[in-house]
């Protein structure tokens, strides 16, 4: 069983996959967050922050470890 949150998304920031221990964190149930925007997730005060985290990691040579 996967004990962790699992969120996809496209380069829009769409959210194109969540799995059910994801959803769950958040206060949703599965699949209702799909098509939806990363942001949903986030305060709006916290969404540049995540977002900026998230561009720093995946334009780094090494990637998610």
């Amino acid at each position: 069983m996967v004990k962790t949150g699992i969120i996809l998304t496209d380069n829009q920031g769409q959210i194109r996959f969540t799995n059910k221990l994801a959803a769950e964190l958040f206060g949703y149930s599965s699949g209702i967050l799909n098509g939806k925007s990363i942001e949903t997730l986030f305060l709006p005060d916290d969404t540049q922050i995540f977002l900026s985290n998230i561009m720093k990691i995946t334009l780094e040579e090494k990637g998610f470890e």
